[in-house]
Formats: structure tokens, sequence, C-alpha cells
């Protein structure tokens, strides 16, 4: 009896022990929305972008593996940077309320 028990500590001391690593996540997202508002009278996307594009960049120069946009209807055109670490989209937005969201899906490494 004494050996069975015994045998039966050693067993569950060793699963104890045996943690389960966690990975780290090998992605995260970094994401923006812009709307069409009224400013002064005058349509203005919001918040401000320059040169009509939209530029959502991953962080630290971490590379961009993909990315997605909350509606293909109001994206006249996109394209990757060219140092590959985000996305550059060119807007659609025609009425006020129209709202864009882009996400950038970023490699951690």
């Amino acid at each position: 009896m004494i050996k069975l028990l015994g045998g039966l500590v050693a067993v569950l001391a060793m699963g104890v022990g045996t943690g389960v690593a966690v990975a780290a996540p090998a992605t995260y997202d970094v994401t923006g929305t812009w709307t069409l508002t009224i400013v002064n009278g005058q349509p203005t996307i919001q918040p401000e972008v320059k040169e009509d594009t939209i530029d959502v960049t991953c962080r630290d120069g971490n590379h961009m593996q993909d990315f997605k946009v909350s509606d293909q209807n109001l994206v006249s055109g996109s394209w990757r940077r060219v140092d590959g670490t985000g996305v550059q989209v060119e807007p659609k937005l025609t009425k006020p309320g129209d709202a864009l969201t882009v996400t950038a899906i970023c490699n951690t490494v």
C-alpha cells in the first residue's frame, strides 16, 4: 500500500512540474476608422488624411501580413507600403456619415 501511494505521488508530482508553455501571439492588429463629416459647410474626412490617402502602419517597423477594410465599396484603391510595414488606402467616402475602418494585421517579428 505504501509503495503504491509513493508511486502515485511521484506520478502526480511529474504532472504538476510540467507546465504548458504559452506562446506570444504572432500577429497584432492596428486599426483606424475615418468618417466623412461636414466642417464649416465642407465635406471633410475625420481624422484628417494627407494627399487623400489613409495610412495604417505597423508599430516598431514590423511587417504587415495582411489588411482588411470594413466596406470594399468605400475604397477607390489600396496598396501595400513599399517598405512592407503597412497599407495605404484611397477612400471613396461620398456622403456624410460614411465610415471606413482599415485594419493592418502585423507580424510581431
